[in-house]
């Protein structure tokens, strides 16, 4: 009943956003969540769905060439299909736009992780940040890689730097917090925790844990860092968004409404060693 409903739903939604193509194609946001859509339905048991989702990308890109997010949202789904390389070059050309853009960092060194490639990935980002010192996306890149590889004291550095560079990289600061609390520094975690609840005040898992620390109650569960949806300073958040289980489709992130992004009034500061979001 729920694959049944979940799919009578889908097609409302493809016919819907179809229709809003229709009454204005000179919007990019319409072809790109049309892309994320087709993207949802698994190609390989449905013909013409891989080429209707490339066109509508074709048209977001071409309508809004400087936005990274399409380029995002095409490595998230081609990820989810399986095809790692493809999503990483797209992964490369949305950070080429938008240096600091967390999402495709992110998405990015999940991958690395993913297939076994942390170590070389940290080498790779440790380059970068040679040529890119005041990137604070790079930094936090680098400090999510550490963790991945349990060198949480190494972590510390990389992710303080990006904080330093952009105090209001509330990604940063949490996996920071997180990296905190594994190596039983509560006091200093604590810290980092309430600065990002300044801006997300209604996070209950964020609240949570802070009253867990305060309380003394904390008992070193690890926190599913997926689970948060924070806002920071450095740029919007995609959406992680799960569907039905069913063969008729696959689950794919869906873009989400494009907001003006807040500028940092942080003057850049050249560091060596430092790191990134969640």
């Amino acid at each position: 009943d729920e694959q049944k409903r979940f799919e009578a739903l889908f097609v409302e939604g493809v016919s819907l956003v179809e229709e809003a193509v229709l009454k204005d194609k000179t919007n990019p946001y319409n072809y790109a969540l049309l892309a994320s859509f087709y993207g949802l339905i698994n190609p390989s048991l449905y013909e013409g769905v891989e080429e209707r989702r490339e066109t509508a990308f074709t048209e977001a890109i071409k309508l809004d060439p400087t936005n990274p997010e399409y380029l995002v949202i095409k490595a998230q789904i081609l990820a989810r299909l399986g095809q790692v390389d493809e999503a990483k070059k797209y992964l490369s050309e949305a950070i080429n736009l938008k240096r600091d853009y967390t999402d495709a960092l992110y998405l990015s060194s999940q991958l690395d992780i993913q297939l076994g490639n942390a170590t070389s990935a940290i080498a790779t980002t440790r380059s970068i940040i040679a040529i890119e010192p005041n990137n604070p996306g790079r930094y936090f890149q680098l400090g999510l890689l550490l963790v991945a590889t349990n060198n949480l004291e190494g972590a510390i550095a990389p992710l303080l730097a990006a904080i330093s560079l952009d105090p209001n990289y509330a990604n940063a600061r949490y996996v920071l917090a997180l990296a905190y609390l594994d190596l039983g520094q509560e006091v200093e975690a604590l810290d980092q925790l309430q600065v990002v609840q300044i801006s997300n005040p209604d996070n209950a898992e964020l609240t949570s844990l802070i009253a867990q620390i305060s309380d003394g109650n904390y008992d070193g569960q690890k926190i599913n860092t997926d689970a948060l949806d924070l806002e920071s300073s450095v740029e919007e958040d995609v959406t992680y968004s799960d569907v039905a289980d069913t063969d008729l489709v696959v689950p794919v992130n869906v873009l989400q409404e494009e907001t003006p992004e807040p500028q940092s009034d942080v003057e850049p500061v050249s560091t060596e060693n430092n790191a990134e979001q969640i």
